[in-house]
Parts: structure tokens; sequence; C-alpha cells
């Protein structure tokens, strides 16, 4: 019987393996006390480090040194005797380590805090853990792998020690991306600043000797003038409004892209303003 029973659990052993070794993405097991237990070939294939070698915390020897505190290493020194691989026998050397001991610990809830770590939950409950970080291939170069992480009590209603199940994808493409992204939208803001700005100054500039002409047009039509100089006059007075109107609004435009619009919430009569709109258009056509 028991021998059945273990010739069970082997076959579903090497079904489980065989299906995580055929997914793309680098999958692993880590408990909370050992570190890495396992992890299918996609780890090997794209590292070059061997399962064994990547045991315990072995694989943090490919995570890039400003990536570690994701993974839980906080110092140079930690990483250094954790080369090692010897975690078991030196639990001194292990409590810097253990980010997912005993639950979320404060360690993972910082992280999650300073936004270095996300937690969600998905429509089970369940709650999982995302992180990005860069791993070096076997080439010598580091990637971007988007890191997920869930947490499964042991088996013996959690007195045991729990394991963390995770996935790493390469986002390393997507990443390059939303760089050239941020690049071309910082672009595409320093001109808008530009161009706002340019607008603004013109505007201040064609609007003070407008105003100029504008306040000496009534005095002019006080003089002794004939018909034709009045229908004159009256042409550059209306020609000029219509300008100062249209500078007000290059104004006002500047001043929304720049952030500086002010908007105040008032009461107004609808058919008085569709009345001035209706008279600008009309002196305009």
């Amino acid at each position: 019987m028991r021998a059945a029973q273990e010739r069970e659990v082997f076959a579903t052993n090497v079904k489980y393996r065989a299906l995580a070794n055929s997914i793309p993405q680098i999958v692993f097991e880590a408990t909370e006390l050992r570190g890495l237990i396992s992890a299918n070939e996609q780890w090997h294939l794209y590292t070059g480090q061997t399962t064994e070698e990547a045991m315990n915390y072995g694989f943090t020897a490919y995570i890039h040194p400003d990536d570690l505190e994701k993974c839980g290493v906080l110092s140079t020194e930690i990483v250094r005797v954790r080369g090692t691989n010897d975690v078991t026998t030196s639990q001194p050397d292990v409590a810097p380590l253990k980010l997912f001991a005993n639950g979320v610990t404060p360690g993972l809830l910082d992280l999650v805090n300073q936004g270095i770590v996300n937690s969600q939950q998905d429509e089970n409950g369940r709650i999982f853990y995302t992180t990005e970080l860069r791993i070096r291939s076997k080439g010598g170069g580091y990637r971007w792998h988007l890191v997920r992480l869930v947490k499964v009590e042991a088996s013996n209603f959690g007195d045991g020690e729990a394991s963390w199940y995770g996935t790493c994808t390469d986002i390393n493409d997507r990443k390059l991306l939303e760089r050239e992204l941020n690049k071309a939208m910082q672009k595409l803001n320093r001109e808008m600043e530009s161009k706002t700005k340019f607008f603004s100054n013109m505007s201040h500039e064609i609007r003070t000797p407008l105003n100029g002409i504008l306040g000496t047009i009534p005095f002019i039509l006080d003089t002794a003038l004939d018909n034709e100089q009045r229908r004159m006059m009256d042409t550059i007075q209306n020609s000029s409004t219509n300008l100062r109107e249209l500078v007000d609004n290059i104004l006002d435009v500047s001043r929304v892209e720049a952030g500086k619009m002010n908007m105040v919430k008032s009461w107004f009569h609808l058919r008085s303003v569709l009345e001035d709109v209706i008279d600008t258009v009309a002196s305009r056509a």
C-alpha cells in the first residue's frame, strides 16, 4: 500500500515537473527558512547556473546588486556569507534573509509600503506579491523580469514551514519601450513648455502696442471726420478689438497649458452668453 502511494506521489511529481519545464517563464519554489528549493529548467537555460548552484540563496548571485533588497538581501556582507549555500547549518546567517518568514513580515510590509513590492488580491481572495528585478543571463547582460509570488501554508495546519511559489516573466522589451516613451514624453513636455512660454511672451508683446491703438481710436473719432474716414476708423477699431480678443484667447490657452488657469464656479445668464457669442462671431464674419 505504501509503495503504491509512493509511486503515485512520484508520478505526480514527475507530471508537475514536466508541466513546469514546459512553461516559458522561470518557475520556482522557496521556503521560509531554506530559501530556494526548486526551479524549472528555464532558470538554467537563462542564467547558465545549475539548479543545485541556485539552491538556498545561491540564485542571488544572478540578481542585480541594486535589486537584492527585493529578495530580502540587505547588504553585501550577507551576500558574501550566503555564498556558501549552507544556510541550514548556520541559523544566525539565515535570520537576515527571512524576508517571508512567519507569514508577512515587517520587512515585506516595508517593501510594500515603499512601493518596491506590490500587494494584490485575486478573485479568490488570495494575496500575491509582485516586483520587478533584473536577472543576469548566461551572456552576462541583465534583463528585467516580473516576479510574482504566492504563499502556500504547510499541510500540517500552518505549523510547518510555508512555501512561496513564484514565476519570473521576462519584461525587458516592455521596460525598454517604457523608457523610450518616458523620454518622448519628457521631450514633448519640454516642447510644450517652450511653446506655451513663446505664446505667452508673444501675446504680451502684441497686446502692448494694440492697447495703444485702441486707446487712441476714441480720440480720433471725436475729431471732425468725413463719412469715409469714420468708416475706416470703425473698421480699424473693430479689427483691433477682434485682434485683442484673439490675443486674450491665446493667453488663456497658455495659462491652461501651464496649469495657471483658475476655475471659478458662478451663476450666469445663458441667453446673455449666447448673445455675446453670436455678436463676436458675427463681427468676424
